[in-house]
């Protein structure tokens, strides 16, 4: 992990001013764009699986890209909407965004989806903020600094996670656990138990898994853009989080999954459980 002060090293205004600049043009800026009313929504890429996008998206992300670049010059941005890979990874500072994770249930009206924005150096995250839009929460963290919610320290809690249910994505519902085969989707299915939730946000899951609220997020299909802010507070708040195949998501290379758009399949929560879980899903 990169140090905060070769972090500061690369930032002009310090991570702690570029973070409190964010959260504020979040709260006064982008939220009422986001609260807008949805006035279109289309199919992504023509796919017939549920995935979707509307307006809100690509102006969250426009103006998300115009005010980011300009707060931290020389700075490349990489948004969800029209990513086409990140070729080059080097000492530059990368601003990798989901302008609005949990879209569907966003043009559904189900009140859970996020902003997700995290700062990258030398491959490495640095800078995390989660903005939960509905509860008007924001989740932050600085490499070496630990995490915060709404300004105060987040600390994973172990005796909260120890009764809270497990959330996980669809796609992990049908690879792992409805059409699971060989020892380990019997594994996890054992492991995780009833208490399962699909709540539809990932960078925002990850965020409630640091917290405790959740014992485990487990998703088979995330992107870079879902997951590279969540890992930061994760891991910054003490919790766990691992990357099937590779432990890792960070550092960063060019042509490997994250930086390629590909999907991946990832565990946080409780660290014991993590390293269980993925075990079991690198059985399978």
């Amino acid at each position: 992990m990169i140090s905060k002060a070769e972090a500061d090293a690369f930032a002009p205004k310090g991570l702690e001013a570029i973070r409190d600049e964010i959260i504020d043009f979040l709260r006064l800026r982008v939220k009422p764009l986001v609260t807008a009313s949805v006035t279109e929504v289309w199919r992504k890429g023509g796919n017939s699986d549920g995935d979707v996008v509307t307006n809100v998206d690509y102006d969250t992300q426009e103006i998300l890209f115009a005010f980011l670049t300009k707060l931290y010059k020389d700075s490349y941005f990489f948004g969800e909407e029209n990513f086409q890979g990140i070729e080059t990874i080097n000492e530059l500072p990368l601003w990798i965004v989901d302008p609005l994770d949990g879209t569907v249930n966003f043009a559904s009206r189900i009140p859970f989806y996020s902003i997700s924005i995290c700062l990258v150096v030398s491959g490495r995250p640095v800078l995390a903020v989660v903005f939960d839009l509905v509860g008007d929460v924001v989740y932050d963290a600085i490499v070496g600094c630990g995490a915060r919610v709404d300004k105060y320290p987040l600390v994973w809690s172990s005796d909260l996670a120890s009764r809270s249910p497990t959330a996980i994505t669809s796609g992990f519902l049908y690879r792992y656990l409805l059409n699971a085969e060989g020892r380990g989707g019997a594994k996890i299915r054992e492991l995780l138990g009833p208490k399962i939730r699909i709540l539809g946000s990932q960078a925002l899951q990850l965020c409630w898994a640091a917290e405790g609220r959740l014992r485990l997020t487990i998703s088979a299909e995330t992107k870079l853009w879902d997951e590279a802010a969540g890992v930061l507070i994760c891991l910054e708040a003490g919790a766990g989080h691992m990357m099937a195949g590779r432990k890792q998501i960070f550092p960063l290379f060019a042509g490997d999954a994250a930086t390629t758009g590909k999907s991946m399949t990832t565990v946080a929560g409780d660290q014991e459980l993590v390293t269980r879980v993925v075990s079991f899903i690198e059985e399978s």
